[in-house]
């Protein structure tokens, strides 16, 4: 899975309930979307609301790539996040190496724990289409914040099309 940590919870906490999904084109090129999840179940043991908005450049002239801004608050009965990130797509080299960078913020208030924890995390993900069927993609994430040694991942994975 190419979730990191943040994605896999906001995904954990809003599988079931209700949601509401909008968007709308600002201009040619410009997508602004919106959507608001709640979560319920009889026992009120997994209550969660979570807000998530985005801006989307399809095509930025001057960089030749596309853009997105994003901003998420989730709740829980245990956890209070904001995260806040900025995403860049690029294509590196024509219909071969392909490029996402991003970089995000995020901001967790446990609780149960005394503490905040605020966290800046960076990743790039290249794709290199070798041949027509065979890809390679290539992943590093690394978590910046109060700890003192930074948190990193780092993933491969090969990909043949038959």
């Amino acid at each position: 899975s190419y979730k990191s940590y943040i994605d896999q919870l906001i995904d954990d906490e809003t599988r079931q309930g209700l949601r509401f999904n909008a968007s709308y084109h600002l201009a040619k090129q410009i997508t602004w979307g919106a959507n608001i999840n709640t979560r319920f179940q009889k026992s009120n043991i997994n209550l969660s609301q979570n807000l998530n908005t985005y801006l989307n450049f399809t095509k930025i002239p001057w960089l030749n790539a596309s853009a997105s801004l994003t901003a998420n608050i989730l709740r829980t009965n245990y956890l209070d996040s904001k995260m806040y990130g900025l995403r860049v797509s690029k294509e590196l080299v024509r219909g071969k190496l392909f490029g996402d960078f991003y970089a995000r913020m995020v901001d967790y208030n446990y609780k149960n724990y005394e503490n905040r924890i605020i966290q800046e995390i960076g990743g790039v993900d290249l794709a290199w289409n070798i041949t027509r069927t065979l890809a390679m993609h290539v992943y590093y994430e690394g978590t910046f914040g109060q700890q003192k040694t930074p948190f990193n991942r780092f993933n491969t994975k090969l990909i043949q099309r038959f």
